[in-house]
């Protein structure tokens, strides 16, 4: 089956648990590690792999779940609903990559 061809409840559902994963991970290393800013290298290269598997995913599941458009730029191009569901993910890795001791 190709990605385009999937229905959009199962690409919702695809991307909730991606969503779910990232947040798990990241809680999970906040535990094991603590704040951001004392994470050593190899954490951090894990979180920004993490936040680009869920680009990837997002970019393969995205025109199934696109939702009403929020703000229009052009005839073709604008923010959609489903444009919102990627900050969670944007404002993680901003801030672990961002995090200083």
């Amino acid at each position: 089956m190709h990605f385009r061809q999937i229905s959009p409840e199962f690409a919702r559902a695809a991307f909730v648990a991606c969503s779910a994963l990232f947040a798990g991970v990241i809680a999970a290393m906040r535990v094991m590690l603590g704040r951001f800013a004392t994470w050593r290298v190899a954490p951090r290269v894990a979180v920004a792999v993490l936040a680009g598997g869920g680009a990837l995913v997002w970019w393969l599941i995205n025109g199934q779940v696109e939702g009403a458009v929020l703000f229009e730029f052009s005839a073709r191009h604008g923010v959609t609903e489903a444009d919102l569901l990627v900050i969670p993910h944007l404002a993680a890795a901003l801030d672990v990559a961002v995090a200083r001791p």
